[in-house]
């Protein structure tokens, strides 16, 4: 069909007619990086818009999970694509092509259906990620970038001895791998997802890699590679269902990760850092929802995992014009960038609604599927995560909108128009959320083998009754402001931002709960062995930085 040449041509024109628009070689390679982004997205539209009866062959998945997670990849990247031509300002070239190839990458991963495709679009993830953090050139991101490397080759190596066991037993395909009800492989692949998502005990890597550019933090550490593994754990949940140790094992390494991020995002004044640890908090919550292997816990899954593209993606981009304006990522030192960057601003605070679970969100309709789709014990760990949220968002958002500002600061339009529309998705779209509840109903089907129709989650009494508590505490909140700064608990002098300043007590108890869930404490409590374990890794991680 003709409309199949369109993705082709765009590209092809961009890279032919660019030159004759532009003359500088700088903006030449983002031109054609932006081209080569919206191509691949067109492209997906299309074959979502017009299905060929002709199927594909058996290397590709084509079903509504491998859209969904394309989906993503292809729309995150191309946003990304756009704010990157103003905030990378060196190494250009090295870093529009690492983008493409990772965003390439990511859509093989989740079309592909033979086995060592697979393994290859994993490794290609992790190599390019490691490439992009190292870009940045600091001695820190040298440093992360070898963390990061060496922790996700451990899963690699369980993924790639899965895929050479599935070889020798003559399994080649996803689909007969799901058929075959073989457990050894499928707990290789477990470990491999949990590794590749940071879920506890490897979480440690994802914070480390906030020293890349923001740009690829929100492509690769919100949307992306993280929800790789969460992508695998959902494609293999037929064989999840088999297992009860499988599923119990997901199940508590999701709730410890919500743990022992919530805790230490309290301990935490890097904007950055805290973000990633909000990623890890989520990533816990869809895990824990996936370990139920019910039709309802994974649509709920999918669900939140398209949610939190949409609000993280869009705080990574804000923390990076923050970053970039400001000089800093110092919660601290951030106060008042509602009169230096109110724009930026106003969008941060929109995705940070959505982050927190407010009503009238996305991530609120999202977070409430979650708690409806397990068990009431279980939603309570969820519910710990949002409040913990909810505190420190409140905080970031105390300095950002309470606090004396200066001088006002110019925005590009590139980053407006990169962040407002992440932003506003994550606000606008839970007006009217049934095409997403209807993608991830059609996922499901596919995946299970069942009939599903994802339930009605919020009634419009309720939705508008929240959207009036909800405009009731702005309203309540309005003219109130520090006269110091208040983050730890101490004694203040002046009136605090409001009652619920007291908030920030939690801190002090929060690093008292990190101590107990803390690895390095782990290993140091359990007698020699951990001892040895302990300065192993360590021994093994002063040879990977690069001094």
């Amino acid at each position: 069909m003709l409309y199949s040449l369109v993705p082709l041509l765009i590209t092809s024109l961009a890279i032919f007619a660019t030159p004759h628009f532009i003359r500088n070689k700088k903006t030449y390679p983002s031109s054609v990086k932006l081209a080569s982004s919206l191509a691949s997205l067109l492209a997906l539209m299309l074959v979502i818009a017009f299905p060929s009866d002709t199927p594909l062959p058996s290397l590709f998945k084509e079903d509504s999970l491998s859209f969904i997670f394309s989906l993503l990849a292809s729309f995150i990247g191309f946003i990304t694509v756009i704010y990157s031509t103003w905030y990378v300002e060196e190494n250009h070239r090295e870093f529009h092509s690492a983008m493409l190839l990772f965003i390439a990458s990511m859509i093989g991963l989740a079309i592909s259906n033979n086995i060592i495709l697979l393994v290859v679009c994993w490794e290609v993830t992790t190599t390019v990620s490691f490439m992009l953090i190292r870009m940045k050139g600091t001695e820190e991101a040298v440093r992360a970038a070898n963390k990061v490397w060496v922790i996700n080759q451990v899963g690699g190596m369980a993924l790639f001895i899965g895929a050479a066991y599935l070889y020798l037993l003559g399994i080649h395909t996803l689909d007969s791998f799901l058929l075959s009800g073989d457990m050894l492989a499928a707990s290789l692949l477990v470990f491999a997802a949990i590794t590749k998502s940071a879920v506890f005990p490897f979480h440690p890597w994802l914070p480390s890699a906030m020293e890349a550019y923001s740009p690829v933090s929100a492509l690769l550490h919100s949307a992306a590679m993280v929800m790789a593994g969460m992508y695998l754990l959902i494609r293999i949940t037929p064989l999840l269902l088999l297992s009860a140790e499988l599923r119990g094992a997901v199940l508590l390494l999701g709730l410890l990760t919500i743990l022992a991020s919530s805790t230490k995002a309290f301990l935490e004044n890097d904007l950055k850092r805290v973000l990633a640890y909000s990623t890890l908090t989520n990533i816990g919550m869809i895990a824990t929802c996936i370990a139920f292997s019910s039709p309802f816990s994974i649509a709920a899954a999918l669900f939140h995992i398209i949610s939190h593209a949409f609000f993280k993606a869009s705080l990574f981009l804000e923390a990076g014009v923050f970053e970039h304006s400001l000089r800093t990522r110092d919660i601290d030192k951030l106060g008042g960038a509602v009169e230096r960057l109110p724009t930026t601003t106003f969008f941060f605070t929109l995705s940070s609604l959505s982050a927190m679970g407010v009503p009238i969100t996305l991530g609120f309709m999202s977070k409430f599927a979650m708690y409806e789709a397990t068990l009431p014990i279980v939603s309570l760990f969820l519910l710990f995560g949002t409040v913990l949220a909810a505190a420190y968002y409140s905080c970031i958002l105390g300095h950002l909108l309470f606090k004396a500002g200066g001088t006002r600061i110019h925005e590009e339009l590139t980053t407006i128009l990169s962040i407002a529309p992440l932003s506003l998705c994550s606000v606008l779209l839970a007006a009217y959320p049934y095409p997403i509840m209807n993608l991830c109903s059609n996922a499901v089907q596919e995946l299970m083998k069942v009939e599903f129709v994802f339930p009605t989650l919020v009634s419009p009494p309720l939705l508008y009754l929240s959207l009036l508590l909800t405009l009731g505490s702005a309203l309540a909140l309005k003219g109130r402001k520090a006269t110091v700064p208040f983050r730890s608990g101490e004694p203040v002098r002046g009136s605090p931002l409001a009652p619920s300043s007291q908030i920030y007590d939690v801190r002090k108890a929060a690093g008292r709960v990190y101590a107990l869930i803390d690895v390095e404490n782990w290993y140091k409590m359990t007698g020699p062995v951990g001892e040895f374990t302990y300065k192993l890794l360590s021994r093994i991680q002063e040879l990977v930085e690069v001094k």
